[in-house]
Order: structure tokens, then C-alpha cells, then sequence
């Protein structure tokens, strides 16, 4: 019988090992870190570095989260990449629930992932993380599930 990760929290069970995580992040130590977290924890964690990776990997099979840098290009202070890209996320598979992890939270930011603003009154992210608070991270996707 294989090995099934099983994560406990707040007596329910969730089997981690069913879901699969897009992680986008420009940082190739961020996505090594956040790859190998997750993937500790027993989630099936999919690393890219762009917006356009993250569009390819999103139509080649189905993901459940997708964990999005708002910066993809640290050399810019303007970039928000990873904001447009949750929107398009959400216009095209609304079933991805979408978490955005920064170094650079400030309230712009926070206000454009969590304000309701869908159509259907949804927020563009489940959840808002700064990096510097990574460490709850398997916490926060385990709330999803549960």
C-alpha cells in the first residue's frame, strides 16, 4: 500500500498528497523554498518564475492552489504581475483558489487581492501572506481544504 501524506488539523483530515499547487515566484531561492515546503508537507507543489509559465502550466493540467509572488520582476517597484495574473486566474479557472505570498506588502496590495471585486462578489485571493510570515504557509493551505 502506498504512502499517503495525511495533515490533521482541528480534528479533520485532509490527504495533501491529491493536491496540486502552482507556485509562481520570479525568486529562484523563493521557489526552491516554497517548493520543497510544500512538497514536505505532501502536496504535489509545481514551481514556475513568470506569468506566462503559470498560463502554460494552468492549460496543461488542473491545479487546485496557485501560490502568487505579486512582484515577478523585483527590479521593477511598479510590477504587480501577480495580481493581473489572479484575475486572470479567476476569469479562466475560477475553481483555482489563489493565495498571494510578498515581501512587499503595503496596502494597495492587500486591498486589490481581498476586497470583494469578482462578479460573483468573491475576493481575487483566499488568503494574503507576507514572506516574512512563510512559515504559516502550510497552515493557510490546509484551511482550504478543510
Amino acid at each position: 500500500m502506498p504512502f499517503s501524506h495525511q495533515i490533521i488539523l482541528q480534528e479533520e483530515t485532509v490527504d495533501s498528497e491529491k493536491y496540486k499547487i502552482l507556485i509562481v515566484e520570479d525568486n529562484p531561492d523563493w521557489r526552491l523554498t516554497l517548493e520543497g515546503m510544500l512538497n514536505e508537507a505532501g502536496f504535489v507543489a509545481n514551481p514556475v518564475s513568470s506569468k506566462e509559465e503559470a498560463l502554460s502550466a494552468l492549460q496543461a493540467k488542473p491545479y487546485d492552489v496557485a501560490l502568487l509572488d505579486i512582484r515577478l520582476d523585483d527590479s521593477d517597484e511598479t510590477n504587480d504581475d501577480g495580481l493581473l495574473l489572479a484575475e486572470e486566474i479567476n476569469k479562466r479557472w475560477p475553481e483555482v483558489r489563489i493565495i498571494i505570498a510578498t515581501g512587499y506588502a503595503n496596502q494597495d496590495y492587500v486591498k486589490r487581492a481581498m476586497e470583494p471585486k469578482m462578479p460573483n462578489g468573491q475576493r481575487l485571493a483566499v488568503n494574503f501572506i507576507e514572506k516574512s510570515d512563510i512559515v504559516g504557509l502550510v497552515d493557510v493551505i490546509k484551511k482550504i481544504f478543510v
